[in-house]
């Protein structure tokens, strides 16, 4: 792959965000690859030193805040025709219902997904605080010389000590798996925002 095609396809994946920030990053990628023909590289192979146009794009999205994405799509200057603004304007009841309707689903999903997690953390809580006093009440009873009432309570601590445990090892992937949930799906937005609705080519 030449320079030209590489940038070429950087440009492409990043075009909804503002010209200025496009400019910006195919510059920096541009050195990048000038400095490694210097080092004494042929184009073909400096570009084949570089990270994909895809990953490379997914990067400069991945650093530009969604915020920035909705401002520059909405300051663009594309121009409607009048029979788009005509269709828009009678397709307004149902595209704003369903637009109203999938944000309502995704965000009552979202809440639902974290109060589930903040439930299971809430669980995980109150197990270690019972881990904690059952030992501590062991300590108390056998101060006491109640060695019966020590030692179930520091069973009941163990126990509760080994369900913490158990709790952490299943819990710690779902949080994962959730953090990666919601990090790929504000990649999905952030997508549909800079415009990339081609199909990605590595």
């Amino acid at each position: 792959m030449t320079k030209a095609e590489y940038l070429s396809q950087i440009r492409e994946r990043i075009n909804g965000i503002s010209t200025e920030d496009v400019e910006k990053n195919i510059e920096y990628y541009s050195e990048m690859i000038d400095d490694r023909i210097e080092e004494g590289m042929t184009e073909e192979e400096a570009v084949s030193q570089m990270d994909s146009p895809r990953k490379a794009a997914d990067m400069i999205l991945a650093e530009t805040p969604i915020t920035k994405l909705v401002e520059d799509k909405i300051n663009s200057k594309k121009q409607f025709r009048t029979w788009e603004i005509v269709l828009i304007a009678l397709g307004a009841p149902l595209w704003l219902a369903l637009l109203i309707a999938a944000i309502s689903v995704i965000l009552a999903l979202v809440i639902s997904v974290f109060a589930i997690l903040i439930s299971f953390y809430a669980v995980g809580f109150a197990i270690g605080v019972t881990a904690i006093a059952g030992i501590a009440g062991a300590v108390m009873f056998a101060v006491t010389l109640n060695m019966k009432a020590a030692m179930f309570m520091l069973g009941s601590g163990l126990i509760c000590a080994g369900l913490l445990i158990l709790f952490i090892m299943i819990v710690k992937p779902a949080t994962v798996g959730v953090v990666r949930l919601c990090a790929w799906f504000g990649k999905i937005i952030k997508r549909m925002f800079a415009g990339r609705n081609k199909t990605d080519r590595e």
